[in-house]
């Protein structure tokens, strides 16, 4: 009885061996892929090798793939790979892979953009427009290697800063405009969100984030599959190539949005110039850039606060102190356009007086002015006024 049990077993065994080996190996799905590239002057080189997986698996299996330029005006190139035939031998079908991804990132490393500018936002549109056009059985996916720093409307962020974006309000106008892309069933990568080279000042973390957030919400918006973004890449260089001119968006240093909790916000030439000798403004709209997110701090501080307008030792004591005054105002004036109250902000000029503990000598033994500091010192403080200082300013300004 044992003895016809085990053989029993063993031809189950057997026959569940063989079942499993005739079973034909499953086909995998071909895939259609959209990349879309920037190849930029304030982006670096990219590598094919970062998404050498996808790559490989259209070359393998088939699809359809879709490269887009990430310029001024995007515009695509379009391939169609046929799935390899079962009947090659293995290595003919390896040959046959090779040949494909070798092609594929020859032509890829090949093609650049011709337009100035980024609009991001269009080519993630007619890449979903793309996609959507291709049979539903497919696998479909989106590579973005691009650092998604658009400059044209209607996500202009050369005309605004990182740091005033605010994703809800920009989702509304976005869908106002019909600007939302179309990304069901579709999965979306993104490599190089804010990597930049110059002449792009580098993002801060903070700019890095928000600018992540906001891009992270309009695709979800658009109803992708997925959204990841790839991070920790190696860096790149620079392309020796002449590419097409972006507008460098506004970055301000991290010190420079700060609460004024016993701080002071200096906001020197470097930052806000103006016409030599004058309280003409040199560009108002960038000023106001550089001026919107303090003024935002001093909407939501509720504090009052002290603008002590500062110069250079260059000309008599008396006008100094009338120049420093006028260029405090006009500071004043863009604050109170930017929201902030005129009550809670009072004129104190200091000129080159001394007395201002905010500024450096700008003069050598020589009495020849000292340009690297006297830049420094043509600036506007704006202090919180019951800081001590403010009080001990006022005093020695008698």
């Amino acid at each position: 009885m044992m003895r016809k049990q085990f053989i029993m077993i063993i031809a189950l065994i057997l026959s569940c061996s063989i079942l499993t080996a005739c079973t034909p190996e499953e086909k995998k799905e071909e895939t259609d892929l959209v990349i879309i590239l920037a190849k930029r002057a304030n982006m670096p080189l990219f590598s094919i090798e970062d998404i050498g997986d996808d790559i490989e698996t259209i070359a393998r299996y088939g699809g359809n793939i879709s490269l887009i330029i990430s310029d001024g005006q995007p515009f695509e190139k379009h391939f169609e790979l046929k799935s390899i035939d079962e009947g090659y031998s293995e290595s003919k079908k390896e040959s046959i892979v090779k040949s494909r991804i070798h092609s594929l990132s020859e032509y890829i490393e090949g093609l650049n953009a011709i337009h100035d500018e980024a609009d991001v936002l269009t080519s993630i549109k007619l890449g979903s427009r793309v996609l959507n056009s291709y049979s539903k059985d497919h696998q479909k996916k989106m590579i973005i290697m691009d650092n998604l720093l658009q400059t044209v409307n209607p996500l202009n962020f050369s005309e605004s800063l990182l740091e005033n974006i605010n994703i809800d309000t920009t989702i509304k106008n976005l869908e106002k405009q019909s600007y939302i892309p179309h990304l069901e069933n579709i999965a979306v990568d993104i490599y190089y969100c804010g990597d930049t080279i110059l002449p792009q000042k580098a993002l801060t973390e903070k700019n890095k984030d928000n600018l992540q957030q906001l891009w992270s919400s309009i695709l979800k918006q658009g109803n992708a599959k997925e959204v990841q973004f790839k991070t920790n890449l190696p860096s790149r260089d620079a392309s020796q190539k002449t590419l097409p001119k972006v507008t460098p968006i506004t970055i301000l240093e991290e010190e420079k949005i700060m609460s004024l909790d016993n701080q002071a916000i200096s906001i020197d030439e470097t930052q806000i110039p103006f016409v030599s000798g004058t309280d003409q403004l040199k560009n108002k709209s960038e000023a106001v850039k550089i001026l919107q997110p303090i003024a935002n701090s001093l909407k939501a501080s509720n504090k009052n606060i002290s603008l002590i307008g500062s110069t250079a030792h260059y000309g008599d004591y008396k006008s100094s102190i009338e120049l420093s005054k006028k260029r405090a105002n006009v500071i004043r004036s863009l604050l109170i356009e930017l929201g902030v109250q005129k009550e809670t902000m009072e004129i104190i000029a200091a000129g080159y007086d001394e007395a201002n503990p905010f500024r450096k000598n700008d003069l050598d033994k020589n009495g020849q002015l000292i340009e690297n500091i006297a830049k420094k010192n043509r600036t506007v403080i704006i202090l919180s006024s019951d800081n001590p200082i403010i009080q001990t300013l006022k005093q020695k300004l008698k």
